[in-house]
């Protein structure tokens, strides 16, 4: 966690330098805006299907699933990483350590 007491226009200038020299680019938004791009909204739908098919039978206990949902979500191939989110931070599959 990065703490600022700097203003927002030194913070947004800080981050867009950073971002540039590392070569990547940084797409502002807030907590509250929507993506432009509806990727957040397509992974709550994915993880909400995921978790429905774990209550069916007790809807009211979906927390209890929540830990198998995210497992299932992370060691899961994705089509647009080419392989696994775990396998994206860590280099190895979950599956063969």
């Amino acid at each position: 966690m990065i703490i600022s007491d700097h203003d927002v226009k030194f913070t947004s200038a800080f981050w867009k330098a950073l971002f540039e020299y590392l070569g990547t680019q940084l797409h502002f938004s807030t907590a509250y805006h929507r993506q432009t791009d509806g990727q957040m909204e397509q992974v709550n739908q994915v993880v909400e299907d995921m978790l429905q098919t774990y209550v069916m039978q007790q809807p009211s206990k979906w927390e209890n699933y929540l830990h198998l949902v995210e497992f299932s979500y992370n060691n899961g191939y994705h089509t647009s990483l080419q392989m696994s989110p775990f396998e994206v931070l860590y280099g190895v599959s979950a599956e063969h350590p």
